[in-house]
């Protein structure tokens, strides 16, 4: 299509496909989304545009399966080996619910066990982010990045002692992606509990995968009220020994919280519709100015060639004068000299004839 100098807009819509990965910036991987737009100058080199927007993916755990089940899970060990086997040591985890957004409380029943002569000396219980990137080339390879978002201690339970903790824990207020489309960089959540004990012996922990999203999971029909603008603070009972502490915004993540204040896809097509506009007015106003620069110097080399042509017909119209002048001098003294000529020949036949009649008498 060929542009003409003029000022011009093309507003334009576009889809996009229904399933896309969040934007999504992390230490070994991204996932971008740019606009691009270019305009083709022949034997030029062409004006190229480009503007970033993001996509934030809603997830809405309604329709997540996993998401609505209620989570029991239990593990257990024991100390020791052979004559000298402990009793075991058992923790029962209790969720309402897998799913969660960010700001919702979470209730934790966490029935601990301990049969064994083994103290514990502290229960923890944590969120985690987990961070997967995958590599094929050269050769097949996955590193894995862990990032713990809350971590709340809750006390121990005394060897052939067994307690139970029920606690509200607050999920941090935390940008939520959904990674599912793309094959080589997963973010998933894990609920982790580990019962320290010590010395030579070995921690026993269990893990429950999370699911986060945007709209939470609705009871009875209806959607809790779950306030995501600002973090819900933890709340426990009186005979805990310990409380969580607030989340710590600068604890440090693999990727920036998401800002609100990067453009989105409007405003990232209004600004490449602007840029665009600026580029082709730049491009028809020096195209209009080589225009009129190339009309002046033809103007010029055509008068110039008008000058000259002008000067050499005068020249050729003063050749012909000086013929002319030439020949009629010529064509007079041709014929002066003819005049003298028969005056001469005259004279001498009269002579000649006067001198000849003497003679014959």
């Amino acid at each position: 299509m060929e542009i003409l100098p003029g000022e011009y807009e093309h507003p334009f819509t576009t889809t996009l496909p229904p399933v896309l990965p969040s934007s999504f910036e992390s230490e070994h991987g991204n996932i971008r989304y740019l606009i691009k737009a270019k305009v083709h100058i022949p034997w030029e080199i062409d004006d190229k545009v480009e503007k970033s927007f993001s996509i934030m993916t809603n997830v809405d755990l309604n329709y997540i399966a996993e998401a609505k089940l209620p989570v029991k899970q239990e593990v257990a060990k024991t100390f020791c080996c052979l004559w000298c086997r402990s009793g075991p040591l058992t923790m029962v985890l209790n969720l309402p619910q897998a799913g969660y957004v960010p700001g919702q409380n979470i209730p934790v029943i966490l029935e601990v066990d301990n049969a064994s002569n083994v103290d514990v000396d502290n229960v923890v219980i944590k969120l985690q982010k987990v961070i997967k990137w995958k590599a094929s080339v050269p050769e097949s390879k996955t590193k894995t990045d862990i990032v713990d978002l809350v971590e709340l201690s809750i006390g121990g339970v005394r060897g052939k002692g067994s307690k139970t903790f029920t606690q509200q824990f607050s999920v941090p207020v935390v940008p939520v992606y959904s990674l599912h489309p793309c094959s080589i960089m997963t973010c998933d959540y894990i609920f982790k509990v580990k019962a320290e004990t010590g010395s030579c012996h070995v921690n026993l922990t269990q893990e429950v995968p999370l699911f986060l999203g945007t709209v939470p999971v609705y009871k009875n029909g209806e959607a809790p009220p779950v306030d995501s603008s600002e973090p819900l603070q933890q709340s426990h009972k009186a005979t805990m020994p310990m409380t969580q502490p607030p989340f710590n915004p600068s604890m440090p993540t693999t990727q920036q919280p998401f800002n609100p204040s990067m453009p989105t896809a409007t405003t990232a097509i209004q600004s490449f519709c602007a840029d665009s506009t600026t580029a082709i007015q730049s491009f028809h106003a020096e195209r209009t100015t080589a225009i009129q620069s190339f009309h002046a110097d033809s103007t010029t080399a055509t008068q110039s060639f008008y000058a000259y042509s002008t000067t050499a017909i005068q020249s050729y119209a003063d050749s012909t004068t000086a013929i002319q002048s030439f020949y009629a001098d010529s064509t007079t003294a041709i014929q002066l000299c003819y005049a003298d000529s028969t005056t001469i020949i005259q004279s001498f036949y009269t002579d000649g004839t006067t001198t000849f009649q003497p003679f014959c008498t």
